[in-house]
């Protein structure tokens, strides 16, 4: 029985040491540089006591707008006013004409300051204008609305005659067109005109005062 020969053993190959066999690899050298580089960096950022940026992953919050309807309004002093002009006729060939002119409250003026030198002279006293107590008239007309409007078309209204007078209110209410006419030629007309008193002249006060004054001879 033959027997082959043996091959000559061949040297084992040394091992690498285990913390170069990392470096072998393509590429390991870039990797642990650039692994190096970064730590370098880090410590020199938390060494200074500032620490790193980080960039913030929250959502923006929402923008703030003003509304069109969240802006005040401006108000002004100048609010709309009145005036009236009232043509009056008593039916006996007798007018009259005057001007109601109501403007808004004014604010109280502050009061001046004490003057050591003498009151002066009251001022004369005015004459009597044809017209109503201004301030009256406007208080009146504010209380009851403005002006009374017609009598609605159909209304049913007693058959009681007040008198040949009539009167034409035209002018502007509270920034309002007015043009209104009066007469008391029935129940409802009388109505409609004792309601405007003392806007409008009172014909029964009238006719009472031209018969209480003397007759002169």
């Amino acid at each position: 029985m033959h027997s082959s020969p043996l091959a000559p053993l061949r040297p084992a190959r040394p091992a690498r040491p285990a913390r170069w066999a990392r470096l072998a690899r393509p590429g390991a050298t870039a990797l642990t540089g650039a692994a190096v580089l970064t730590a370098a960096l880090t410590g020199v950022a938390y060494g200074s006591g500032n620490p790193p940026h980080r960039p913030s992953h929250r959502p923006p919050g929402p923008i703030a707008s003003v509304s069109p309807h969240s802006v005040p309004a401006i108000w002004t002093s100048e609010q709309p006013g009145t005036s009236l002009d009232v043509a009056y006729d008593d039916g006996a060939g007798h007018t009259r004409s005057y001007r109601l002119s109501c403007s808004p409250t004014p604010a109280p003026a502050p009061a001046p300051a004490p003057d050591p030198a003498p009151a002066p002279a009251p001022a004369p006293t005015p004459v009597p204008a044809p017209g109503p107590d201004p301030t009256t008239a406007c208080a009146h007309l504010a209380e009851i609305g403005g002006p009374v409007p017609a009598v609605p078309s159909g209304q049913m209204c007693s058959m009681i005659y007040g008198g040949p007078q009539s009167a034409r209110v035209t002018g502007v209410w509270q920034g309002q067109a007015v043009r209104e006419s009066y007469r008391r030629t029935n129940g409802c007309e009388v109505a409609r005109w004792n309601r405007m008193v003392p806007a409008l002249p009172n014909p029964v006060a009238d006719a009472s005062r031209q018969d209480a004054a003397p007759v002169r001879s």
